[in-house]
Order: structure tokens, then sequence, then C-alpha cells
């Protein structure tokens, strides 16, 4: 499944920019987006479903029957193909070749690699406090019960489709010099958990204030990572787009574990208290980094 979606992220984003006009690579994104969406809000209850049948096996079917159809309509697809300038000999000197190219174009173009490291923050950061915290809190100090925490991610995956559909219909006012001010959104959004965390008593109301909160500042963080995807398919190099969305893909994983156990491991040894002021630390960090981007992007765009 890894593999499966190591592969297939890069060549759907360097595909999109091939096949439709680059006006509409907003919307076609914000498309792609939303039913991923839909698939992480309903994947699970079908797959539960079928699971609790002991139909496992058809599950698998399924999945290769799905992941076959969607070989078979990237084969039938009709775009220019970008030409190469030479055929490497083995795997691991095609990457290598590529790695080294992917670097020397980012230090040519500066605002890309500050991209990756704006994508490496937020995964680092809020990402991996969302995904480790957030769970954590929702069943240890609100013991929600299945029910409730089945409702919480599906509000989690809702408020990211309705900020894609939002994008689709917006694209055209929403460019990357708005990225600052997302991010002192977010910032505020993200410091309003000291709320549910440790202000309001520990009760069912602060659950759903906390799920509330997060569902917002998702939101945010996807027109975000929509923003700066199709800012690199409209700007980026054709022939260098799928290794370069590879690239970012790798820093933007290689992110995840290291704040996941980070947070995992202040999780479990912090008060209320002390979460809150870890909460207040992440939330000034992110408003200096708007500080930062609005500096970066003001310079590129003037």
């Amino acid at each position: 499944m890894g593999m499966v979606s190591a592969f297939e992220t890069p060549i759907v984003q360097a595909t999109i920019p091939l096949i439709c006009d680059k006006n509409k690579l907003p919307k076609v994104n914000s498309i792609v987006d939303g039913i991923g969406i839909l698939g992480n809000m309903f994947g699970p209850l079908l797959a539960g479903s079928m699971y609790s049948q002991k139909t496992l096996p058809f599950i698998f079917i399924f999945c290769v029957l799905l992941f076959s159809m969607a070989m078979i309509l990237q084969m039938i697809m009709r775009f220019d193909e970008q030409p190469t300038a030479k055929k490497f000999v083995s795997v691991f000197q095609t990457i290598k070749e590529d790695t080294h190219e992917v670097l020397h174009y980012l230090k040519k173009n500066q605002l890309f690699l500050k991209i990756c490291l704006l994508a490496f923050f937020l995964n680092f950061f809020l990402t991996s406090f969302i995904q480790i915290v957030i769970p954590y809190l929702a069943r240890v100090w609100f013991a929600a019960s299945n029910e409730q925490y089945s409702i919480m991610n599906f509000l989690f995956s809702l408020g990211g489709l309705i900020d894609t559909i939002t994008y689709g219909i917006l694209a055209k006012k929403i460019t990357l010099s708005h990225i600052p001010q997302q991010l002192t959104l977010i910032s505020c959004i993200f410091l309003l958990l000291v709320f549910p965390i440790h202000l309001l008593p520990v009760t069912k109301t602060a659950f759903w204030t906390m799920t509330g909160i997060v569902t917002v500042f998702l939101a945010f963080v996807s027109l975000i990572s929509i923003e700066l995807v199709v800012f690199i398919q409209l700007t980026a190099e054709q022939k260098l787009l799928g290794r370069l969305m590879s690239f970012i893909m790798v820093i933007c994983t290689f992110a995840l574990p290291p704040g996941q156990i980070l947070f995992g491991w202040i999780s479990s040894i912090s008060t209320n208290l002390q979460l809150t002021y870890l909460v207040g630390g992440i939330s000034l960090c992110t408003l200096f980094v708007a500080f930062l981007s609005k500096k970066q992007l003001k310079s590129h765009f003037t």
C-alpha cells in the first residue's frame, strides 16, 4: 500500500498539467483532492462493513480491480510526452542522476526550496501534533466512545472536503501571496486549542470544542497544501515536475516520524498546563513562519 501511494501521488500531480489547461489546474486539483478525501471518509466505513462479514479477501480483490482500472486509464490517456536527455542504465543510476538534477534545480530556484522547508515545518509540528496528540486527548482525556471518535475523524475529513470545494470555486482569488495571512489565521486557530485542553472542564463539551477547532484548522492546512501544489505545477519545468513532486513528498514524509515520536513522548508525560504551553509555542512558531514567508514572497513577487 505504501508503494502504491509512493508511485501514485507524484505521477498524478505530474500528469495533471499535461492533460488540462493551466487556467483549469486549481479546479482540477481541488477535484482530485476532494475525491481523495471522500475515499478517506467513506472507505473505512465500506471496508469495516465488509470486514465484519468476513470478506477480507474480497477487500483486496476490490482494491486490485480499482488499481488496475487506474493503470488502464493512465495507459489510454493521450498527452505530449516530455523528451528525456538520455537513458540511464540502472535504477540506482537513475535515482542518483534525478536527485542531483532536482537539487541543482532547487539551488537555482530558491522559492521551491523554501516551499520544501514550509512543507517540512507544517508536517513536523502541525500535522504530527494533530495525528498524535489529538487522538490521545480524545481517547485518554475525554474518554471518547468509538462512535464519537469515528464522528470526530469524519468531521476532520469533511473540513478538508469543504475547503477543496471552496478553493475550486474561488481559485482565481486565492494565490500564493495569501499564504502569510493563512498561516497567521492557522496560528490563531491552533491557539484556540488552549480552551478545550486547559480552560474548559474535561467534559464532552470540551471534546466537541476541540473537534470543531481542529476541523477548521485542517481545512486551512488543506488550502495551503493545494495552493503549493498548484503553484509548483504552474511554474516548475514540466520535465522535472514528477521528480520535483516526488522530492517534496519525501521531505514531507520524512518530517512525520520524528514529529510523531516527539509528540507521542510529550503527550504521555505532560500535564494539561504543559500541553497548553506547547500549543502556545507551536502557535508562536507558526506566526514567525508566517512573518518570514511574507518577506520571502514579497521579494519574489515584486
